[in-house]
Parts: C-alpha cells; structure tokens; sequence
C-alpha cells in the first residue's frame, strides 16, 4: 500500500510557468511532474560515488592530518570538499542537454 505526504512547495513563478506547459503537452498533473522529478534527482545522487572521509593520522601519539592537508582544519576541508562538489555538479548540469 503507498502512502502520501501531503507538503507545501515554493517555486519560482517562471519555473512554474514551465511547468504548466509541460503538464498540458504531457497530459499530466502538478504532482506527477515534482514526483518525476524528485525521484530522477534522488536517484542520480544514490548513484554518485561517495566521497571518502579525509582520513586521520597520527603523529608523535596525537591526532593530525597528512600532508598536504596539516595547513588546513578539519571543517575547512569539509567546505573545500562541498564546493568541488558542488562545481563537479555544476559542471555536470551545464553539459546537460548540449548533445
């Protein structure tokens, strides 16, 4: 038996302006176009590899990161590692469709 959230979306008015028009060529509803689309950008991220953790070592009995990590903080190479990401993503958005 499925089961349905009901939720509240806030789009863009051109984004759904789009979407109207999609839904009248496709002979489809609101909602069929957000689940279709919902499910394409979960499944394509439970698809991406996963970025291994920077791993840890130890150094004279304490804690530390290897060159060429030890100029930087833990938290700042987390950020550095979500902004490649995120540029790899873009990177992948922008060849979208250019075929």
């Amino acid at each position: 038996m499925l089961t349905h959230m009901r939720t509240t979306v806030e789009i863009a008015d051109s984004l759904f302006e789009r979407a109207k028009t999609t839904m009248v060529r496709r002979g489809t509803t609101f909602r069929a176009l957000v689940e279709e689309g919902l499910a394409r950008v979960v499944e394509e991220a439970e698809a991406e590899p996963q970025a291994a953790a920077p791993r840890r070592a130890i150094f004279d009995g304490e804690l530390g990161l290897a060159a060429p990590y030890q100029p930087y903080d833990l938290p700042e190479l987390l950020r550095r590692e979500r902004m490649a990401g995120r540029e790899q993503a873009a990177g992948r958005e922008g060849t979208r469709g250019s075929g």
